[in-house]
Formats: structure tokens, C-alpha cells, sequence
């Protein structure tokens, strides 16, 4: 009988460094305007630590409750990460990867009606107690939504 190695590889367990309880503040910006963010976010193991499970509950200055839920695994086959996200207003597949040992970065592309849709997400691990996330969402080529989150460990 051979063995097969199961362990996760780097890009997987660099993953890990999401793991635990967050608290949230940044910018949402559209249509002009800024609105504050806070809330919180908690990422635990999944997959054996080929990925983490996330989830988001914040609110949005003027807008109210915003919660999501996010998977994160690192896909052998395509040598890619997928950042899966479900939330009140879309359901998207972002793919892409580590730009170095602590920059991650991935894409969603698709259709909203007729409109072709990006939204692009970065995510910085700034130490073991700081992450810094951008979001750029474009609706046929303009730019129609940015966010800026900061990350602090909470537990």
C-alpha cells in the first residue's frame, strides 16, 4: 500500500494566517460617497487546512447589516486560490494567488445583466495581528465600488 502525502502546500497553509477572530473598520465608497464600516470576522480551518471558512458580519454607515460568508482553498489543479463568496448581493468565484509571502490576490469576472463585471480583491497580511483588504468592483470598465477594510486580531 503507498503512502500519499496530504498535507496542504504553502499556498494553502499560508492561509492559515487568516485564522481566528477579527474586528473590522474601513471605508466603503460609491456613487461618491464614504461610508463607514466595523463589525467583525472569523476565519476557522477547513479542508483539513487545505482552506479556511469566513465569516463577515459588519455594518455599513447608511446602509445597515452586511454579512458574508467566504471559503478559501488553494486548487492543485489549477495551481490557483478561489476566494468563493456569498453575500445578500452576489455569489462570486474569485481565482488567483499569492503575489508574495504575504500578498494574496484574486479575481471575480462574469456578467451583471449585459454588463461585464471585476471585482478584484487584495489582501494583506500585514503581521500576525493586522490585515489590510482592498476591494475594486468595475461595472463595464468604470469603477463603481471600492472598499478598504483594516483587519485587527480580537481573539
Amino acid at each position: 500500500m503507498s503512502t500519499h502525502d496530504t498535507s496542504p502546500p504553502q499556498e494553502a497553509a499560508r492561509l492559515g494566517a487568516l485564522i481566528g477572530q477579527w474586528a473590522v473598520e474601513g471605508i466603503f465608497a460609491t456613487d461618491g460617497s464614504e461610508s463607514a464600516v466595523s463589525g467583525t470576522w472569523t476565519f476557522e480551518r477547513a479542508a483539513s487546512g487545505w482552506g479556511v471558512l469566513g465569516s463577515l458580519s459588519t455594518e455599513i454607515e447608511g446602509i445597515g447589516a452586511f454579512g458574508e460568508i467566504e471559503v478559501l482553498g488553494f486548487d492543485t489543479m489549477e495551481q490557483a486560490v478561489h476566494l468563493f463568496s456569498m453575500n445578500m448581493l452576489a455569489i462570486r468565484d474569485h481565482k488567483g494567488g499569492w503575489v508574495d509571502d504575504h500578498t494574496l490576490s484574486v479575481r471575480y469576472t462574469g456578467l451583471q445583466g449585459s454588463e461585464p463585471v471585476v471585482e478584484d480583491i487584495t489582501i494583506e497580511l500585514s503581521g500576525p495581528d493586522r490585515i489590510v483588504g482592498h476591494v475594486v468592483e468595475r461595472l463595464g470598465g468604470a469603477i463603481v465600488a471600492t472598499t478598504e477594510l483594516t483587519m485587527t486580531r480580537s481573539g
